[in-house]
C-alpha cells in the first residue's frame, strides 16, 4: 500500500487520514468502499480516507474475514445482519449497523460460497 501503510491478517493497521495516523484494529473495519484514488474504512460512526487501491486492500484482508460484495465495496463477514432480495434478482446486504449495500452480480457467488461455509444454507439465496 502506499505511503506506508499495511495490513496483516489479525492486525492493527494504520491510516494516514486528514494530516493525522489512525491506529484501527482489522477487525474493527465494518466495509470498505473506493472513491476514486482512495478507499474509504468505515469503522462503527467513523470514515478515514486513504490513498490506496482496493485491489491493494483486497490482496492483504483475510479472505475468511472480508468479502468483495461489489466493484467498489468490500465487507467484514461479522458485520452482515442480513441479505434481502430485490426484485430484479439482486441483493441488498443489510450490515449490523443498518448500512444497505448492493451485492453485485459479478460477486453473488463469492457470497453464496460464504453461506455454503457457514453451513447457513443457501436454499433461500437462489
Amino acid at each position: 500500500m502506499n505511503h506506508g501503510q499495511g495490513i496483516t491478517k489479525g492486525s492493527r493497521l494504520f491510516l494516514r487520514s486528514g494530516g493525522k495516523v489512525v491506529f484501527v484494529n482489522v477487525e474493527d473495519i465494518d466495509w470498505l468502499e473506493a472513491a476514486a484514488n482512495y478507499v474509504k474504512v468505515h469503522t462503527g460512526g467513523e470514515v478515514h480516507s486513504i490513498r490506496a487501491t482496493m485491489a491493494a486492500f483486497e490482496t492483504q484482508l483475510d479472505p475468511a474475514r472480508f468479502i468483495r460484495i461489489h466493484r467498489s465495496t468490500i465487507v467484514n463477514v461479522e458485520q452482515i445482519r442480513e441479505l434481502r432480495p430485490c426484485k430484479n434478482g439482486e441483493f441488498i446486504v443489510i450490515l449490523r449497523n443498518g448500512k444497505e449495500l448492493s451485492l453485485g452480480r459479478n460477486f453473488r457467488a463469492k457470497m453464496q460460497n460464504l453461506i455454503r461455509g457457514s453451513r447457513l444454507g443457501e436454499r433461500n439465496f437462489e
